[in-house]
């Protein structure tokens, strides 16, 4: 194994974590950089395996596996394998603990899953050593006697069973945990079995615990920059304990918050709680609708909500053309029967609804021109609309009937009642040529004047200029 030295390095890591989606990449490892694993024996009952591991543990008991660790990079490559406790995401969601190497454990102590495993790294044929061993032996001179080092799960004929560059005694010494990191070199496109125990405390509480096994590449001390800083990927696969007993599976809807933005999109924000003992995958969706009930756009997936969190997520509602009054609804399905891992569908289905929020949103530039020619043009129709309706009243207040007389024509009746003559012939649905023949009764207005001030009313439609 190549050695890796505690260097007094800070490193900032990203993680590709596998949680376990409701659609998981059959057989497919979990990777970054060409660098990753998988679970090395997946049950073929539950598809979820292919990418977590998923145990149900009593108290005290323990299980054997292993972790496939792959390099499908071009090249050698030296990597890190090691367990650490599960915490939550800034959103809610699975995250794994830090590690610092130059502590050589995780930044907090662990306490739960990440506790619980054990890569074993002793070749069996060391373990004949037990038999043969005195108290006094100590067969590679590391300070441990090889009955302890059997008892510890070191290998009592390597100084540094798990490959890092320190001791197993001087990691026992400082605290740090002689089996982890384990340190491994793979040849290009390789890949590698390395087995694992699983021991569950005695006083665990009854439901799911997740812990996770990440793999990371060793940063090379090329890669560390003029401040002492190195940054490094790791890959974490998620590891889920269920210990049996009355176990709950509910949520609850947290809340729905939508921001809009100043180009026309929204954030739509859903947060949904587990107030169970076990994870759930649940269906999250947020339905949003025009204010006429047409539906918009669909938002959300089905997402693992791990137990005692509330998950969060951001969905961007695109900026919408026409702008205006939207509604975004919330809902969460899951399945509550108690006795589904991680992967497996039950028929205890409910539906939790959440809360309908109303919101405005600012219409397109394009949308803006649009909605101004349009009040322009209904301004203008209200304007024509009013002209009309005064006419009509103003005819028919005013106009009288009149018996058309022998050499009446159109325009000679409207040039004498100061009236346009189409406005006559409009009034009295006269049709072409207009001709007027002797006795017929039509309306004209008065040709007296008959306002207070003396004055003959005037067509209100005839604008002074």
């Amino acid at each position: 194994m190549t050695m890796i030295h505690k260097a007094k390095t800070i490193f900032f890591i990203a993680t590709v974590i596998a949680v376990g989606t409701a659609f998981p990449f059959a057989g497919r490892a979990i990777e970054y950089g060409g660098i990753g694993g998988r679970p090395a024996y997946p049950r073929p009952d539950n598809p979820r395996t292919q990418d977590i591991f998923v145990y149900t543990l009593e108290p005290g008991s323990s299980q054997s596996d292993g972790i496939i660790v792959i390099n499908n990079t071009a090249e050698p490559k030296t990597v890190m394998l090691y367990s650490a406790d599960s915490t939550p995401s800034t959103d809610g969601g699975f995250a794994c603990k830090q590690y610092l190497e130059s502590m050589q454990k995780t930044s907090e102590d662990k306490r739960g899953v990440g506790s619980w495993i054990t890569f074993l790294l002793v070749p069996e044929e060391n373990t004949l050593i037990d038999g043969q061993a005195s108290e006094g032996t100590d067969s590679d001179a590391d300070g441990l006697m090889d009955v302890s080092e059997l008892e510890l799960g070191t290998d009592p004929k390597d100084a540094d069973t798990d490959g890092d560059g320190s001791p197993d005694k001087t990691e026992i010494d400082q605290g740090d945990d002689p089996l982890q990191p384990v340190v491994l070199t793979l040849e290009k496109e390789s890949n590698v079995i390395v087995p694992f125990n699983i021991a569950v405390s005695p006083s665990v509480d009854i439901g799911e615990q997740n812990g996770c096994i990440l793999v990371q590449e060793r940063p090379e001390a090329s890669d560390e920059n003029a401040e002492g800083i190195s940054i490094a990927t790791r890959t974490g696969l998620r590891v889920s304990v269920t210990v049996p007993g009355d176990i709950i599976r509910q949520l609850e809807i947290a809340s729905l918050t939508i921001t809009p933005q100043k180009d026309g999109s929204a954030i739509l924000h859903p947060s949904v709680r587990n107030v169970g003992t076990a994870s759930i995958d649940a269906e999250v969706k947020v339905i949003t609708r025009s204010l006429f009930g047409a539906m918009v756009a669909e938002h959300g997936g089905q997402y693992p909500i791990l137990r005692d969190a509330t998950s969060e997520w951001n969905f961007e509602l695109a900026p919408q053309f026409w702008g205006g009054w939207y509604t975004s609804h919330l809902t969460a399905a899951y399945d509550r029967d108690p006795s589904l891992e991680p992967g497996e569908r039950g028929v205890d289905h409910v539906v939790l609804s959440g809360p309908t929020v109303k919101y405005f949103l600012l219409p397109s530039l394009y949308a803006l021109v649009i909605y101004a020619a349009v009040l322009l043009a209904l301004a203008g129709l209200t304007v024509l609309l009013v002209i009309h309706h005064k006419r009509k009243l103003w005819i028919k207040s005013t106009w009288q009937s009149y018996v058309v007389k022998h050499g009446d024509t159109v325009a000679h009746l409207a040039e004498s009642h100061h009236v346009s003559w189409r406005l006559i012939v409009r009034v009295n649905k006269l049709n072409p040529p207009y001709t007027l023949p002797a006795g017929q009764t039509i309306k004209l207005p008065p040709p007296a004047k008959t306002n207070i001030d003396g004055k003959r009313p005037k067509d209100p439609s005839i604008q002074k200029k």
